[in-house]
């Protein structure tokens, strides 16, 4: 996963495994999140979501037994 910004700030790059574990940390905290946190583990639920369909799509067009 890759977060760019329109800044000159640097790039933040996090693997699949970084990001999964990033979520399932948020999800079991007991700490309320602020705005921005919150929005950041929305768009990391979505691209999970996203990959994990695209997962599930690539098994399927595979060739069936």
């Amino acid at each position: 996963m890759v977060v760019k910004e329109e800044t000159s700030r640097p790039t933040l790059t996090l693997t699949e495994e970084e990001a999964l574990a990033l979520l399932i940390m948020c999800m079991l905290s007991p700490a309320k999140l602020d705005g921005v946190a919150e929005e950041a583990l929305r768009k990391l639920a979505g691209f999970c979501r996203a990959t994990q369909y695209y997962v599930a799509e690539s098994s399927s067009d595979g060739p069936q037994s």
